[in-house]
């Protein structure tokens, strides 16, 4: 594999999570992915390519393809990767990572970045992608972010994850890491920042296949993971929520343009 060299730490923790990872985490909605294409813009279709970077299970990747774009994925995770292929063929799944990204240069008339970019080493991916975009191509990097829901069970969840968060010093939940890198990198324009809110809803399983999917549970020995997972289960059913719960979700969207 693009080898698990200049991986993050916890990135580790999505290494055997894509099946969860796809039951639990969001979609995004048709208004989001409409966003999404409106700042990847006419450069980014064909015959321009577009790439998916840290495309995961596929989850943004399909849906730019449903809406038109020639999208390829790049995913350093075999799992994720194998299940990225199923859902958008093999020669659309390529073995890569941020920091050494395998197309060509000035090879791509836009690339989107969903839920990765605070795993990377931001400095050499802001390079990479400088490198692999053509002039006048869109880069559009997002984060879906959790806006809890009204229910008390919550804030017992987010008790027994905070400590994994603060002693993994999470880049995202703990550092505020986002797209600092390509802010001040000199390749690419000011960037322009928008926001999107919505909804979803989800049942009992998936709500417990949402927090294994998290990279600090996934990291876990079996053993910790396995009685993590029965408490946010046992919280869950005690606050009523058996039937299923509601997320709310802010879409943190931000694109610049190569130079």
């Amino acid at each position: 594999m693009a080898a698990e060299r200049d991986l993050h730490a916890l990135v580790a923790g999505f290494a055997d999570v894509a099946a969860v990872y796809e039951r639990g985490r969001p979609e995004y909605p048709p208004e989001l992915v409409s966003l999404i294409a409106g700042e990847l813009g006419a450069a980014a279709r064909p015959p321009a390519r577009v790439l998916d970077l840290g495309a995961g299970t596929g989850k943004l990747t399909k849906r730019l393809l449903a809406a038109g774009f020639d999208v390829v994925g790049v995913e350093p995770l075999d799992g994720m990767r194998a299940a990225l292929a199923r859902g958008v063929g093999p020669e659309r799944a390529l073995d890569g990572r941020a920091e050494a990204i395998p197309l060509g240069d000035a090879a791509l008339g836009g690339a989107v970045c969903a839920e990765a970019f605070h795993w990377f080493d931001g400095e050499r991916a802001a390079d990479e992608l400088a490198r692999v975009l053509a002039p006048g191509a869109a880069l559009v990097v997002v984060w879906l972010i959790n806006q809890g829901d009204a229910g008390p069970w919550t804030h017992e969840v987010r008790a027994l994850l905070e400590p994994l968060w603060e002693r993994n010093s999470h880049p995202s939940i703990v550092q505020g890491r986002r797209a600092e890198a390509l802010e001040d990198h000199p390749a690419f324009t000011p960037m322009r920042c928008s926001e999107l809110s919505f909804e979803d809803r989800l049942d009992r399983d998936a709500t417990l296949a949402w927090f294994a999917s998290f990279s600090v549970v996934g990291a876990l020995p079996d053993d910790e993971r396995a009685g993590l997972l029965r408490r946010v289960g046992e919280i869950v059913d005690r606050h009523g929520a058996r039937d299923g719960i509601t997320r709310r979700w802010r879409a943190d969207v931000r694109a610049t343009q190569r130079r």
